[in-house]
């Protein structure tokens, strides 16, 4: 979703964030935001533009004034309520303490593309290439949420093989969605399930012996990451996949195909950008029928618009959303000693996509270090 805008576009959005450096009078900059016209597709762009500086800049009041202008915006108007009743520009609490808002989040449209399209991958994956044995093979799922993919992606393997057990290793940073995952699991899952939980941690923060302890369980038939990746920068990306590498021969990726990281603190492709694609995931959510308006108001509030702020409100470094196009993540994942089976892209009201890497030969290894 790249967008670019015009030397005049450029030009019109310097007249607000000067004003609202100049701590100028709501009032003022409303009638700007008015007045101009950009050639970007959504026109209230400049009151979010204004608005996000404004919250940036802790003028709270005058944010909340001009984002409840915007008539089209879910963002807009989502974020104008949101800093009405928390009276801060940061995220309220923590992502997914509970598994509330990861269940409604569960029943957009957006999400049954993704998980469609995982459930391809697998299959198609494991039609390819079959287990060490049917007895109990491993898996790692890395991100599972509250186990609801994980049960479909066991029950999909299923289907392909006659599979006698299945032992799952779960790396989730939540100890409550842990929890969630882990009954659901042995719960829905209809044979014998083993499940090593690695809870509250992150691939980059393994301990050496949580390291060895993984390789103990070799071999590991492949690993599994829906959305779970793109939380660090992109050096990091590469150490996490060349670990990964080193405990099993395939790692299947799904991801938002967009890029943050060439992106500048506070500048309009960036505001653009986020504003965007958070307004179609708030939409996305209020549309679902099946969801409680408080629930709804949760996924949005604790999930959404919690990760927006992050990125809006910080420096490169401590963004959390860490974006990278399909390309990229191809370049990193070579670069870590993997070659691209398949990439497959997910259609829906945000770009995401499929990957499926397989360790390269050892000899074609060298040659990318090289």
């Amino acid at each position: 979703m790249k967008i670019s805008f015009s030397e005049l576009d450029l030009e019109q959005l310097t007249q607000i964030s000067q004003r609202v450096t100049d701590e100028k009078s709501g009032e003022e900059l409303i009638d700007i935001c008015q007045r101009i016209s950009l050639s970007v597709p959504n026109q209230e762009f400049p009151l979010i533009y204004a608005g996000v500086l404004l919250a940036r800049n802790n003028q709270l009041h005058n944010a909340i004034k001009v984002l409840r202008l915007c008539q089209k915006s879910a963002f807009g108007k989502t974020l104008a309520e949101y800093l009405s009743e928390t009276q801060r520009f940061s995220k309220q609490v923590k992502v997914f303490t509970n598994a509330k808002p990861y269940d409604a989040w569960m029943q957009t449209e957006i999400y049954q593309s993704i998980r469609a399209a995982v459930l391809d991958m697998v299959k198609r994956f494991s039609i390819q290439n079959p287990p060490h044995s049917v007895d109990k093979p491993t898996i790692i799922d890395i991100g599972p949420g509250n186990g609801v993919l994980t049960v479909e992606i066991v029950k999909q393997l299923q289907q392909v093989y006659p599979l006698r057990g299945i032992h799952l290793i779960l790396i989730e940073p939540s100890e409550e969605m842990m929890a969630v995952a882990i009954q659901h699991c042995h719960e829905s899952i209809p044979m014998p399930v083993q499940i090593t939980p690695l809870c509250n941690c992150t691939l980059q923060a393994l301990t050496i012996k949580e390291q060895q302890a993984l390789q103990e369980h070799q071999p590991i038939w492949f690993i599994n990451a829906s959305l779970s990746l793109h939380h660090v920068p992109t050096e990091l990306k590469r150490l996490n996949l060349k670990m990964l590498n080193s405990l099993s021969t395939s790692l299947l990726i799904t991801e938002i195909d967009d890029n943050l990281g060439e992106l500048e603190d506070a500048s309009p492709e960036l505001i653009y950008t986020m504003s965007d694609i958070t307004d179609r995931f708030i939409q996305d959510v209020l549309n679902t029928t099946s969801v409680s308006v408080p629930d709804k108001k949760s996924c949005i509030d604790s999930f959404f618009l919690a990760d927006a702020i992050t990125v809006l409100k910080n420096i490169q470094e401590l963004r959390v959303e860490h974006w990278m196009s399909n390309s990229q993540w191809i370049d990193v994942a070579k670069l870590a000693g993997f070659q691209v089976v398949k990439t497959t892209p997910i259609v829906s009201s945000i770009p995401f996509f499929s990957l499926e890497l397989k360790s390269q030969p050892a000899s074609d290894e060298l040659n990318v270090s090289l």
